[in-house]
């Protein structure tokens, strides 16, 4: 059975991951035993008008509001057309899904998206899949080999793992930071350096 990556990343309207909503979402499948890129999608989706956005979330991002009002999925059809990309993903062979610090946020993220929305898959990271997150691997990987990652520090004098300060002291810079399909690419190419 064949082994798969499926790189996720996810811009949105808010920090919290249960009050968020996706408005920029990227996945990216890459057969494990080459790295190459099998399949890949970005989706763009509106917010839902009963929740507040915060403005700081969409600067970061670089969208306007109100041009995000326009997007073409609504949440709920973004909901669908991701259970429906990942479970066809999932039936090509073994699948881990990998998001950098997915733990605290994309992954909680995916699937109160998908609970909201009353659907009945909200653990499809979890059923016959494998979540994995880069950043704690990122950590012990400079930890126990600091001469593997170069990492930059901060004025407390203490290291920075953003994933665009590690993707550009290593060699891969991100070409636009903070946005979901250059952010899958940069969390791509920052996992397969600390597997080589």
């Amino acid at each position: 059975m064949e082994s798969f990556t499926c790189y996720i990343d996810a811009e949105t309207t808010s920090g919290n991951q249960i009050s968020a909503d996706i408005v920029l979402y990227t996945g990216i499948l890459v057969r494990d035993k080459d790295f190459k890129i099998i399949d890949e999608f970005t989706y763009l989706a509106r917010p839902r008008l009963s929740r507040c956005y915060q403005v700081d979330a969409y600067l970061v991002n670089g969208f306007n509001p109100f041009d995000a009002e326009k997007h073409e999925n609504t949440n709920h059809g973004l909901a669908k057309k991701l259970n429906e990309i990942f479970s066809k993903w999932k039936k090509k062979g073994h699948i881990k899904f990998n998001a950098f610090a997915g733990y605290n946020f994309d992954f909680l993220l995916t699937s109160h998206t998908w609970f909201s929305n009353l659907y009945s898959f909200p653990w499809l990271f979890s059923t016959n899949a494998v979540q994995m997150d880069t950043l704690p691997i990122a950590r012990n990987m400079e930890y126990y080999r600091s001469d593997i990652l170069k990492t930059e520090l901060n004025k407390k004098n203490n290291k920075i793992f953003k994933l665009s300060s590690l993707c550009t002291l290593n060699g891969f810079p991100i070409e636009k930071a903070h946005t979901s399909r250059d952010d899958t690419l940069g969390l791509k190419n920052l996992t397969e350096h600390l597997y080589k």
